[in-house]
């Protein structure tokens, strides 16, 4: 059975060696909209039974089907051809992919009659014969996993191919419930689509070794082919027996895997084209931030496919380092300081927690740490409780809720919910994670803000050329003055660099004591003011329509704030507040004030002096 391309049914019956009979209802299923659908086939007379029943039936528009047809064929398939669900085909490569919602598929071991077969449109009530029934699949079990369960005695169990969506609203849900795990019977589909990839299942052509000579750092193997060439980053972080440096970078690795090989910020606003862009349009791979063929939204990147995560590549939407590149500038300017850091990753922080990062008295952020699972968000405060600083270099940060998949740690899941600056939302009533069972959306409406960690969190965005940012009164507080050691009363901090032209710009965020930003904290610099009207506030800053209030918002929120204050056990924060933040570093040939404040900040706060309680 499969859906044609005018949308009505099509049923084909063979045995795979010859041309198969095709009947089709004529009459196509509504889109959008749940449909029963049961065929039975009776090879000994040769005749078939199609029924199509639609779940509401619209004056003028019933889509009801109950079609009898006689065919030729007198066998279906064989015993060693597997029974494929949203797709057609035993060989390597199925086809004809289905894209949309499968739910409680059922097999009987005999062909019912057309009373029979509506027994069980009602999945909850319908109870199939025991004597015929031969399988019988649950969606709503094992939400997290990929085997589906088979309820017959059979126990005919299937497993999941690609990372379909799970935990997604069936044809009994009613919107009374918005939460899985408190019903599941409302959550018994799963969502198939043509264009999920889980695993490339590509063969392993090349190993690296590593071992204990290699130094923490971030690396790459270079390929080449004629004249193509390619680098493949890899991150090597400390042995186990290797003794810590005071100083640690935590690349946002789990950022890196939500954004690559996204296309929706390749369209014709995009600043730059690269190889990358066009492999990934060519092939249909799609990020986070993309939608499937049939429109839903993506909610699971895997790392296991190939992407664009290169030392080299530059966001689409603004022509410049973004993600892995804009943190390598990060990693040049610590290695041209030398500064002795070592590198970990998301994958560390989220594995190990708080143990991770207690060894390192500072530890620096990347540039954009947008992805943030329950486990790296426990880790950041346990560490900062117990006395640890962080160095925020950078914007958008913590602010959309990840999880990892408990089986497969090569994926990431995020749903994005009703609200926060994205380019598409989960479908309604599918807010809870099939991973974790969690609610996602914002972090911020979980009551977990990123001010409460680094003091500054998300406020504005704008791929238009940036700005740099003034001094404040509370720069020269006694507490703040080694920041700005070497740095004029004046002087306007980092109105150049490689990201959007300057150090505050592209996401960014701010101050905001409602939000959780400690009442000790202060507020050393802003690029409140400078902007141009290219930069926008975040979608959940604007609470109403009006004019003056959308006016009242981007006076408000668009800006990028510079904040320190001191943990209370010794430690403290320190914060940029911008994306572009790094890319100012090498300016100048890395004579500049942003440089000269990071060098201030990371020396003391990786001295381990312990900073003075407030």
């Amino acid at each position: 059975m499969l859906l044609a391309d005018a949308g009505d049914l099509e049923l084909w019956v063979g045995d795979g060696n010859t041309e198969p009979d095709r009947v089709r209802s004529g009459i196509p299923v509504l889109a959008n909209q749940w449909t029963f659908v049961a065929v039975s086939v009776d090879c000994d007379s040769g005749h078939a039974v199609l029924l199509q029943r639609p779940a509401r039936i619209w004056p003028g528009a019933d889509s009801s089907v109950t079609l009898h047809a006689s065919l030729a064929s007198r066998a279906i398939g064989g015993e060693s051809v597997p029974l494929l669900v949203a797709a057609i085909g035993g060989g390597a490569a199925p086809c004809y992919h289905f894209d949309g919602k499968i739910e409680a598929p059922r097999l009987a071991g005999k062909a019912l009659t057309v009373a029979e077969h509506e027994t069980q449109m009602e999945v909850a009530t319908g109870k199939m014969p025991r004597d015929c029934l031969a399988a019988a699949w649950d969606f709503a079990s094992g939400m997290s996993s990929r085997l589906v369960t088979d309820l017959s005695p059979n126990g005919l169990h299937g497993v999941l191919v690609n990372r379909p969506a799970r935990a997604v609203t069936g044809h009994r849900w009613t919107g009374h419930q918005t939460d899985w795990n408190q019903a599941r019977e409302h959550y018994a589909a799963i969502h198939f689509h043509s264009d999920d990839l889980e695993d490339a299942g590509w063969d392993t052509d090349l190993v690296v070794p590593i071992d204990d000579t290699y130094p923490s750092g971030v690396y790459a193997v270079r390929i080449r082919a004629g004249e193509c060439e390619d680098r493949i980053p890899f991150a090597v972080r400390p042995s186990d027996s290797a003794p810590r440096v005071r100083l640690a970078v935590l690349l946002p690795t789990l950022t890196y895997q939500a954004y690559a090989n996204s296309q929706v910020f390749g369209g014709p606003t995009a600043k730059i084209r690269q190889a990358e862009d066009d492999f990934v349009s060519r092939h249909g791979l799609l990020s986070l931030y993309d939608k499937h063929r049939d429109g839903s939204p993506v909610y699971y990147a895997s790392r296991l496919v190939p992407n664009t995560i290169r030392p080299a590549y530059c966001a689409q939407n603004i022509g410049a380092p973004a993600r892995l590149s804009a943190d390598l500038c990060l990693i040049d300017w610590l290695m041209e300081q030398d500064i002795a850091h070592d590198v970990i990753t998301d994958e560390d922080i989220h594995r190990e927690g708080a143990a991770l990062l207690r060894p390192y008295r500072a530890v620096v952020t990347g540039s954009h740490p947008e992805y943030a699972t329950d486990a790296m968000w426990t880790a950041w405060q346990e560490y900062l409780d117990q006395g640890g600083s962080a160095i925020y270099l950078g914007g958008n940060g913590y602010y959309w809720v990840t999880s990892r998949d408990p089986d497969h740690h090569g994926i990431i899941e995020v749903r994005r919910g009703e609200s926060g600056s994205r380019t598409q939302s989960a479908l309604p009533g599918e807010y809870h994670h099939s991973s974790s069972g969690e609610l996602g959306g914002l972090w911020r409406f979980r009551g977990r803000t990123t001010q409460s960690l680094f003091g500054v969190g998300m406020t504005a965005w704008g791929s238009g050329k940036g700005c740099g940012y003034r001094r404040l009164p509370a720069s020269r507080d006694p507490r703040a003055s080694f920041i700005f050691d070497g740095i004029d009363n004046n002087e306007i901090i980092g109105d150049f660099g490689l990201i959007l032209g300057a150090a505050a710009g592209y996401e960014m965020d701010r101050l905001d004591h409602e939000l959780g930003t400690p009442p000790h904290t202060l507020l050393l610099a802003t690029s409140a003011g400078l902007h141009s009207p290219t930069y926008l506030p975040t979608v959940e800053e604007i609470m109403d329509m009006d004019a003056p209030k959308i006016d009242d918002a981007i006076s408000r929120c668009v800006r990028a704030d510079m904040v320190f204050f001191e943990t209370g056990r010794g430690g403290a924060v320190f914060s940029t507040g911008s994306v572009a933040w790094v890319g100012s570093l090498s300016h100048n040939d890395y004579d500049n004030n942003v440089s000269t404040i990071t060098r201030n900040v990371v020396e003391r706060f990786a001295s381990g002096v312990p900073f003075a309680a407030v």
